[in-house]
């Protein structure tokens, strides 16, 4: 087992503390800044992909409501 003797004074070892806890705040915090923007980049395509086939499927209902085969339906079902 090896020994290890502190030889500075107690303030000093007290700001060491906290700089290194500082430190592991700094690094923590920007791993998660760093996995949330990458998450973003990642799911953006996809958010894309599906707001332009939300929209495509909007206008195929309102094609398909202006269309005299739907007035035909909607008659009969009234």
């Amino acid at each position: 087992m090896i020994m290890a003797i502190n030889l500075l004074p107690r303030d000093y070892q007290k700001d060491l503390r906290r700089e290194r806890a500082r430190r592991l705040i700094v690094v923590c915090g920007s791993a998660v800044f760093l996995s949330i923007v990458a998450n973003m980049i990642l799911i953006s395509p996809l958010w894309l992909l599906f707001a332009l086939q939300e929209r495509e499927l909007g206008r195929e209902l309102e094609a398909i409501k202006k269309s005299p085969a739907f007035a035909d339906v909607s008659d009969v079902e009234s």
